[in-house]
């Protein structure tokens, strides 16, 4: 069984700061995420004459805009917080 990843201690042994700090990265991804949607939808519509392109770049967003939502299901599940993904 030397193939077996090593079990990692969950966050719940973690100081209080530390959780925080993590939330506040996960947040911070979360957060650029949403700003490349902007990105990519921009971009998609400058690439307007090359539909292939544009097309790539709506998947892009579409991507990012799923992987930020997903974000936020799993922060509402862990937190027991629906509809309150947001940094307070």
């Amino acid at each position: 069984m030397a193939d077996t990843p090593p079990r990692v201690a969950p966050l719940t042994s973690v100081g209080t700061d530390a959780l925080r700090r993590f939330a506040d990265a996960v947040l911070d991804a979360r957060d650029g995420y949403r700003d490349n949607v902007k990105l990519y939808i921009e971009r998609a519509d400058e690439l307007a004459a090359d539909p292939i392109r544009a097309a790539l770049c709506r998947g892009q967003a579409m991507a990012f805009e799923e992987a930020a939502g997903q974000i936020d299901d799993a922060l509402s599940i862990a937190t027991g917080r629906w509809g309150q993904g947001q940094r307070t």
